[in-house]
């Protein structure tokens, strides 16, 4: 309390010393005060994005910071120039819709590595995306309500998705070593059953 009356005894005696244009050199001890106030002024929007249709609900930088993703109630992700505030692409593009979401876009993030976009939705699924190409790598579905926030492990080889149906589910994204996995068991599977149809052996 002590502290905040503090504060506010000295924005006062500031915006007098302002008022009087009195000299720094007089009142040392407020010169901190004066520097915060320049800092403060010089604060002010340099850019405007504008694109969506519907209302913008959560924003991200890409790793490099050159970057910006938007998600919206319009259900798409817009990613934008940072430097000049020019739309790059839009996910899913109008070749694509059909592969986008069917609700609204409530959280979007950026893979370590910058190369994958996870989207969540109020259609209940997370999608990825490939940055480059704009087209969508996979959907994934598991929630029973809509999926309110994703999140990248810092390897990127872990997905986090927090839902409405009060569960927190882990992706796992690593595919190398899912395809090793797979291989695995098909290798085990082939030895316990050695006059199983071998479909992939007749394809090059």
């Amino acid at each position: 309390m002590e502290g905040l009356l503090l504060a506010v005894q000295s924005g006062e005696k500031l915006k007098t010393l302002v008022k009087d244009k009195k000299s720094l050199a007089d009142y040392p001890a407020y010169s901190p005060l004066f520097s915060l106030q320049s800092i403060l002024l010089n604060i002010r929007e340099i850019n405007r994005l504008e694109g969506h249709s519907e209302s913008v609900i959560s924003v991200v930088f890409s790793p490099d910071g050159k970057t910006l993703a938007s998600a919206s109630r319009d259900q798409t992700i817009k990613l934008w120039n940072r430097q000049t505030g020019k739309l790059i692409s839009t996910l899913p593009s109008e070749r694509y819709a059909k592969e986008g979401h069917s609700d609204r876009v409530w959280s979007v993030v950026f893979s370590p590595d910058g190369k994958t976009l996870a989207s969540a939705s109020g259609d209940k699924t997370i999608k990825l995306w490939n940055r480059d190409t704009g087209k969508l790598i996979s959907t994934l579905e598991g929630h029973s309500e809509l999926v309110w926030s994703v999140v990248f492990s810092p390897d990127g080889k872990t997905l986090a998705s927090a839902s409405g149906d009060k569960t927190i589910k882990l992706w796992n994204l690593d595919l190398d070593n899912l395809l090793a996995q797979g291989c695995s068991w098909l290798k085990g599977y082939l030895i316990s059953h050695p006059n199983a149809p071998r479909v992939c052996a007749n394809r090059e």
